[in-house]
């Protein structure tokens, strides 16, 4: 049970928490509690990102970074990635997070709908339970609900 207090934290599925942009103490606390995999869906340009995986490397971690443009980066391209990032985590406990969870939330709506088949409104649900909150409308949009 990960006891730190990240920015935006949800734990929309076992073994997977999504957040908001995390910090360089928070990803070493992250690692001593037992999370090994660690999927950002920043571009490594935005302020505050970009550390991670030499960090991640050095604590022997598993990081992948994802670059999701904002609300055109939820496409099946950038789904899969996440979809296989996920996968390659072997079900060990893995951290996804973007700047404020928008993002990642988006991005998992989509992949329970395009990828395993859920209903529109029950990805809708997830991704909110993932942390999409001004995204919903980015989500509604690509999975064409009315």
């Amino acid at each position: 049970v990960i006891q730190i207090d990240l920015r935006n934290m949800n734990k929309p599925l076992p073994g997977i928490i999504t957040a908001g942009q995390i910090t360089p103490d928070q990803l070493e606390q992250l690692v001593q509690e037992g999370c090994r995999n660690f999927i950002t869906l920043r571009q490594a340009h935005e302020g505050g990102t970009g550390w991670e995986e030499d960090q991640a490397k050095q604590l022997g971690a598993r990081f992948v970074r994802i670059p999701v443009d904002g609300g055109d980066g939820l496409d099946l391209a950038n789904t899969k990635k996440l979809d296989h990032a996920l996968k390659e985590s072997g079900g060990a406990a893995t951290v996804v997070y973007c700047g404020s969870s928008n993002r990642v939330g988006a991005l998992f709506a989509c992949r329970a709908h395009w990828l395993q088949g859920q209903s529109k409104q029950d990805a809708l649900a997830l991704g909110q339970a993932a942390g999409a909150t001004s995204y919903v409308a980015h989500i509604k949009r690509v999975l064409e609900i009315r």
